[in-house]
């Protein structure tokens, strides 16, 4: 995976990538099997279905589902999709010493795991507790909500150990436009990132993680369902 390094003035170092193709030995089916999977799948039927919904309580279950996601962190699709990565690439603004670089990389996801930890705890542990809602007319839509958030959590963590494990073979490549856009912050450099590096969340990231209104229309971002687990 290509994971991009992003200098911002007032929000420190940023790190973002996307699942992309494969590349000769890389494999794209996930590397845990049995309930993970079952889960991961129910998970993407239940996607599926409200997506599809365009009337009456399915879209109103589809927009409440949709807020709640506005809560989640900008980097956790990217922290889960570490799980499945044979090798990462970090790619640096010039102006970055490599190593400070790298240890960075180990800090950030260091802290991630211990904060996806802590909450994959939290949920598993209140979990149950939403099954006393299971009387009530209607979707459990809180039960389900708590579920999946202990999910994406546990894949998080997975995510967070594979990338320690490939720590010692991860690669650093600097990258002139990263120091572009340090320098600029500018959309255009955002477009330019985006169309080299084929990350068609990019906008939408830096739109979430520093609240500054970037327009991510101006990158064309297509929101891929694929990537969201």
């Amino acid at each position: 995976m290509k994971v991009l390094v992003l200098q911002s003035k007032d929000d420190g170092l940023l790190f973002y990538g996307e699942n992309s193709q494969p590349r000769d030995g890389e494999s794209d089916k996930p590397s845990h099997r049995g309930l993970i999977v079952w889960v991961e799948h129910q998970y993407l039927k239940l996607e599926r279905v409200l997506n599809q919904s365009e009337r009456g309580l399915g879209l109103k279950l589809r927009r409440a589902w949709n807020w709640l996601h506005r809560f989640t962190g900008p980097d956790e699709a990217f922290l889960r999709s570490l799980r499945n990565q044979v090798r990462i690439e970090l790619f640096y603004p010039q102006n970055l010493d490599p190593q400070f670089v790298l240890e960075s990389w180990h800090r950030y996801i260091s802290a991630k795991g211990r904060k996806h930890t802590v909450w994959l705890i939290v949920d598993t542990v209140i979990s149950p507790v939403t099954l006393l809602l299971t009387p009530i007319p209607g979707p459990n839509l809180l039960g389900y909500w708590i579920a999946y958030r202990a999910f994406c959590h546990l894949l998080a963590v997975l995510g967070v150990r594979r990338a320690e494990e490939l720590i010692n073979s991860t690669t650093l490549n600097p990258e002139g436009l990263l120091d572009e856009f340090g320098a600029t912050c500018s959309q255009s450099a955002v477009s330019r990132l985006a169309e080299k590096f084929k990350l068609s969340g990019l906008s939408d990231f830096l739109n979430r993680a520093t609240g500054k209104g970037m327009d991510p229309q101006a990158t064309a971002y297509i929101t891929n369902p694929g990537s969201q687990v």
